[in-house]
């Protein structure tokens, strides 16, 4: 862990060669999506074309003496890149580095997860965060530059590295922020809070504004302060409230975010090796109240970061929860949860790992109806839904009652919720919003309820097959062909009496004869007969029926059934004088024969 430390390379307004801490004028971005909404696709082109130039320029000054034609080109190509750039915006150029990455308002602007080539990893392993290249810039600066990638493969890591190496040279037009680690040990444990960290080169600080130095001795003031040893050796942090408001207009007043970032892991370290109940309920007291400050900013990031990392503490949990689980319901409070709910509705779809989301998973489960009423964002829907589906003891009286709501995306949500809960309890419930307002919710109730084997729903299944969808019918005749019920065949001998277009599907038309003969095989053959297969020679003449499809799909139902009328029936049908119904009707004999005798040889 280190703090963060602006190392900035003069300007050209300081002619000193020495090297201070300093507040910059801007705050590196964490932003996220303000910088993607706000930046220019010409900018951004303008930026990538820069880092695709780099690499480029890195390998011809590490392999050719800075005279060779080859590395005066591309050293030329990359000055007219950042000219590009700066006839676009007359301002800094701001690079992010992190280990795989470069990026330029929180846009990857060059990516090699390449350990062994990548130029963000050889900065990023030794501490480097942000390079500034400004608006002077000149080709000596940028061969400097690009000469550290050089020289650090040639220098002994133990004695310099390339923030070092960038140190020495004092560049005019390039600045760096870096990180300085201070709580390392021999063992590579801490047990203590470390002593203040000395800045001996200075700088001289940005007009107008407290140097970064002042503030960081502010901070490491309050550090020791706060910083104790109790009477059994272990070490003790305790800030009062008026010191609490000090830390967070420190964190106000830094541009940079790095500090408080370094202060919450002395925080957490702190949690982490002290077990003594009394303190430890102290500290947590100033936990909770940094994180409720970072949500109510937006600031969701690193409030559930902070939360992850308490999670691991041994000396928090319990059979009961612990102080975790106190802490945490203390955060979600009302006022709390309201403007979480403000933020979700003004932002659009995220990454499931974005912030909000990863600090939404740590609500206790008696903020389950928040995360409920959510779900009426359509944008967070699919997201809160498996926020809450991970829950570890979900209320399902809760869920329940929401499958009532008139939102269907939340009813919906609920439907998935009860059945990853207990599928087979799921059933009871969700049959009862088989006639839901929302059709969707019908549909999806219906085709959860059709799976079951259980008569008892078919009162509730009887109303999709009135259904305006044909999907929500599908199922509802899908229940009665598996579960018959003679209620359902007034309603399904309707639906057939709307069939028989040339168009028509015939797995629809089959499934609505199975149906039929499940549910009542006596009085399906009856309505075959009298209707289904009469034709007389006038119809047929005129042709102002076309049953020939429904005809077709009652042979091949009536040949699948398991009902031994069914048999006498095909053998009534077969001795017809119409040869095309006769002819189907012995194939169907003839198949259900077959089917038989298999299922004899496999008894």
């Amino acid at each position: 862990m280190g703090i963060a430390v602006q190392f900035l390379e003069g300007d050209s307004s300081n002619d000193s060669d020495s090297m201070s801490v300093s507040t910059p004028t801007e705050t590196p971005s964490d932003s996220g999506a303000l910088a993607k909404a706000t930046t220019p696709p010409e900018v951004l082109a303008a930026v990538q074309e820069i880092l695709r130039q780099f690499p480029v320029v890195e390998k011809n000054v590490r392999l050719f003496p800075l005279e060779n034609r080859v590395v005066k080109d591309s050293m030329n190509s990359l000055v007219r890149a950042f000219g590009e750039y700066f006839k676009l915006r007359w301002e800094p150029l701001r690079l992010r580095i992190n280990e795989s990455d470069i990026t330029f308002e929180d846009e990857s602007v060059y990516h090699d997860p390449d350990k062994g080539n990548s130029l963000s990893f050889r900065m990023y392993k030794d501490g480097l965060k942000e390079i500034r290249f400004l608006t002077d810039l000149e080709i000596d600066d940028l061969v400097a530059f690009l000469e550290t990638f050089r020289e650090v493969l040639t220098v002994d890591q133990d004695e310099d590295d390339f923030v070092t190496l960038l140190w020495q040279k004092d560049l005019d037009q390039v600045q760096f922020f870096a990180l300085d680690d201070f709580l390392s040990s021999s063992s590579g444990e801490t047990s203590d809070i470390p002593a203040p960290i000395s800045i001996q080169r200075d700088l001289g600080s940005t007009p107008g504004r407290r140097s970064s130095e002042e503030a960081s001795e502010e901070m490491q003031e309050l550090i020791e302060r706060a910083s104790s040893t109790g009477a059994d050796g272990r070490a003790v942090f305790e800030l009062d409230e008026s010191e609490l408001v000090r830390v967070q207009e420190l964190i106000d007043a830094e541009s940079a975010a790095d500090p408080f970032d370094d202060f919450v892991e002395v925080v957490l370290e702190i949690v982490r090796a002290d077990d003594d109940p009394a303190r430890l309920g102290k500290t947590m007291g100033i936990v909770r109240n940094l994180i409720i400050s970072l949500a109510e900013r937006d600031d969701f990031d690193r409030a559930a970061s902070i939360l992850d990392q308490l999670r691991h503490a041994k000396s928090l949990s319990g059979p009961d929860g612990g102080l975790m689980d106190q802490t945490v319901e203390a955060i979600a409070q009302d006022d709390l949860l309201k403007k979480i709910a403000i933020h979700l509705t003004e932002t659009e779809a995220m990454e499931n790992d974005a912030g909000i989301y990863r600090f939404l998973r740590q609500l206790p489960g008696s903020k389950v109806g928040w995360l409920c009423d959510w779900l009426a964002l359509p944008q967070h829907t699919r997201e809160i839904t498996s926020i809450l589906s991970a829950m570890p003891n979900p209320d399902r009286d809760m869920f329940v009652e929401k499958l009532q709501d008139p939102d269907g995306r939340i009813a919906k949500a609920m439907i998935v919720l009860l059945g990853r809960i207990d599928p087979k309890a799921a059933f009871e419930d969700i049959a009862q919003v088989t006639e839901h307002a929302d059709p969707e919710v019908r549909e999806m109730a219906s085709m959860v309820i059709s799976k079951s084997n259980e008569s008892k729903f078919a009162r509730q299944m009887i109303a999709p097959l009135s259904d305006k969808r044909r999907s929500t019918q599908r199922y509802g005749l899908e229940y009665f062909r598996i579960n018959p019920n003679a209620r359902a065949f007034p309603v399904i001998q309707g639906l057939i009496e709307t069939q028989g277009g040339k168009q028509e599907d015939p797995k629809w038309l089959l499934l609505l004869m199975q149906s039929l003969l499940a549910c009542s095989a006596e009085s399906a053959l009856d309505y075959f007969e009298s209707t289904v297969f009469k034709r007389s020679i006038l119809d047929k003449f005129m042709k102002s029926r076309d049953s020939g499809h429904l005809r077709l799909a009652a042979l091949y139902a009536l040949g699948k059934s398991e009902d031994p009328k069914t048999i006498s029936f095909l053998e009534k049908l077969a001795k017809s004088f119409d040869k095309d119904l006769r002819s189907k009707a012995v194939f169907q004999l003839k198949s259900r024969g077959k089917r038989e005798d298999t299922h004899d040889k496999d008894r």
